[in-house]
């Protein structure tokens, strides 16, 4: 212990270097020892060439601990973490991503698990979970002899509190779950959990990579986020809503070790099954947040020397990923848009053209500034005449469709080849090497090969009538009036009989699945069916004469020659002034004829007293096209 020349290696927890307070119980490193003729933590502070290497730095922040490290003097401190706080990221001296990692085949690909359907309940959830759980189970028992060993994959659920946690325990515990293959198989974790609950539960978690181990689910809350690095963990399901919330390095991190210590074959052993809150449509919508954990960068901080032949920290930073696309050999899905080229881009690079400061600033200075025109307030009032036709709309009720064909037709399209398949889509990363020998790993995503059937479960009818009734008897195009209520209701309850007609006697099966869905369309195909049924309005022209507030700005040059004949660029570009009758002392034309008009009403001959050149929205003409629609003269 004493020779200078062996480098001497300590593995101790934070905790155990914190000086003792108040009554707490003396902490043997700050005890007087004979082998080191002091306090261990005494012996460690007079070391000159002390390095300190904590792993989970972030857990480090608090005052005590940070003191107790600092207080310790060492030469240099290396924090390890995967999620560094925002203060210290001007620190980080090596970053390694996950992209890198999963690149490098170190972790397993993630994968997000989706359905097809409407169905997003924890029950659903669960249930899917299991279903590509007990897929990886039946091939990793087959390969076990060919790949040296038995392994036990289990998946893990992570609450948002205890009483989720325990709902969500009896939910699979419960033997008409899952025929109640996991009566026995579930381990809840969390602080509340008491010794008559789960007996020896944290032997039992320590145990749970053991072959032998009956645990299938281990239910947290937030407790095994950090230092739990079991290998098995195969299926991850957060109750958050949000994915993005559950794909962080966290709680990702939790189930990507590789139980055989390196990838093997078939590439499903491989993966992590993220068990998504949001319907499969919706994160195709959202395929930026399948792998916005993921862009990140390589961090190396190198030592070199400046101009004055100082040693400086230098820090270079290296791109590892790209944003979120299409799978390979995958076409856009719904939601999913495959960007074109923009115009003026080669090969997908835009080239954007930037004017100079000076060229810009000198455009500034040539362009007039514009100014408001002066009005002359005419002796007479200039009214403007305002033409409304407003629609005499016939007043509909769902009574009046009475052919139900289109409404059997939509039930026969929601009941053909429903996908039955869960939507896998795996995050994962490529390693290349450039002209110059750099090695860069890049993002993509891909569909899974494997086909692994969602759960299902069948729906009352008569309930799942009712809420289509309610909907279609609700919405906006049935009749409000409270005296037509019962009869629309009626009319309502006649559709939704033809819709369930279409659905050719799988109606308990498809409307579990796609009742959102069926809720929706249904209601719009009422809407265009009223529309398609609904007479064209009759008018009513209503004209009234208003005041209107009339402005003019113009930056134009002005001139008072009204006779001499300019191009048409020079003549829309001036402003004429001097006139004697018209509302403003500037005015400009379109055209010749019309400065002549101009002219001609402005002439002490003519009986007129003022005249007015209307601009666009002077005079406004609305008429009924459709729902509040409007047109207004462009001059």
């Amino acid at each position: 212990m004493s020779d200078p020349s062996v480098v001497k290696v300590y593995v101790l927890t934070v905790q155990s270097i914190l000086a003792p307070t108040g009554s707490q119980a003396r902490r043997r490193t700050h005890d007087f020892q004979e082998t080191f003729g002091a306090a261990f933590y005494e012996t460690l502070r007079a070391e000159p060439d002390l390095v300190v290497i904590a792993d989970e730095y972030h857990e480090y922040r608090g005052p005590r601990f940070s003191t107790a490290i600092s207080e310790l003097g060492p030469k240099v401190t290396i924090g390890l973490t995967a999620t560094p706080f925002k203060d210290d990221e001007a620190d980080v001296v090596y970053r390694y991503p996950l992209a890198a990692a999963i690149a490098q085949r170190w972790v397993k690909v993630p994968v997000v698990l989706g359905r097809p359907d409407d169905r997003d309940d924890v029950h659903t959830r669960l249930a899917d979970g299991l279903a590509v759980l007990e897929y990886k189970r039946t091939v990793a028992a087959r390969e076990a002899d060919r790949l040296g060993r038995r392994i036990n994959p289990i998946m893990l659920v992570v609450a948002s509190d205890t009483t989720e946690a325990d709902g969500i325990a009896a939910t699979i515990r419960d033997p008409s779950f899952a025929d109640g293959r996991y009566t026995s198989g579930v381990l809840v974790v969390h602080s509340k959990v008491k010794e008559e609950d789960e007996p020896a539960a944290f032997e039992r978690l320590a145990a749970v990579e053991d072959p032998e181990s009956a645990v299938r689910v281990v239910v947290s809350v937030g407790m095994l986020k950090v230092g739990w690095d079991v290998k098995n963990v195969y299926v991850l399901m957060s109750t958050r809503p949000s994915l993005s919330s559950v794909l962080t390095e966290q709680v990702l991190g939790r189930g990507l070790r590789l139980p055989y210590g390196r990838w093997v074959e078939p590439g499903v052993l491989n993966t992590l099954d993220v068990v998504a809150h949001e319907q499969y449509a919706k994160l195709l919508e959202r395929a930026g947040v399948l792998n916005e954990q993921f862009v990140s960068h390589i961090t190396r901080a190198r030592v070199a020397r400046d101009a004055m032949g100082r040693q400086v920290l230098v820090r270079d930073v290296e791109e590892v990923s790209a944003p979120a696309a299409v799978a390979e050999g995958q076409t856009a899905g719904p939601g999913m848009v495959e960007a074109p080229t923009p115009a003026g881009s080669t090969d997908g690079q835009v080239t954007v053209q930037v004017a100079s400061v000076s060229t810009r600033t000198g455009r500034a200075a040539a362009e007039p500034v514009p100014h408001d025109v002066a009005r002359r307030e005419p002796a007479v009032q200039v009214l403007l005449p305002v033409l409304t036709l407003r629609p005499q709309v016939a007043e509909f009720s769902l009574t009046d469709l009475t052919d139900k064909a289109a409404f059997r037709q939509l039930g026969r399209s929601v009941a053909a080849a429903p996908d039955r398949y869960l939507r896998r889509v795996a995050l994962d990363a490529t390693v290349s090497r450039d002209a110059d020998g750099t090695i860069r790993s890049h993002t993509r995503t891909r569909e899974m090969e494997d086909r692994i059937e969602s759960s299902s479960v069948r729906l009352d009818v008569v309930a799942a009538r009712m809420s289509l009734v309610d909907a279609v008897a609700g919405s906006d195009t049935a009749s409000a009036r409270v005296d037509l209520a019962r009869q629309e209701r009626a009319a309502a309850g006649e559709i939704v009989d033809a819709f369930l007609e279409g659905l050719n006697g799988d109606a308990e099966t498809l409307l579990a699945a796609y009742l959102d869905r069926a809720r929706s369309r249904l209601v719009r195909a009422v809407d265009e069916a009223r529309r398609n049924h609904q007479r064209a309005p009759q008018y009513e022209p209503l004209v009234s004469f208003v005041a209107p507030d009339l402005r003019r700005s113009s930056g134009r040059p002005t001139s008072d020659d009204w006779t001499t004949r300019l191009s048409r660029s020079a003549l829309v570009g001036t402003a004429f002034t001097g006139s004697r009758r018209s509302v403003f002392v500037e005015d400009w034309f379109d055209s010749h004829p019309e400065r002549d008009l101009a002219v001609l009403l402005d002439s002490p001959a003519n009986p007129v007293s003022w005249w007015l050149r209307l601009r666009t929205g002077d005079l406004p003409i609305r008429c009924w096209t459709g729902p509040k629609a409007s047109t207004t003269p462009t001059s």
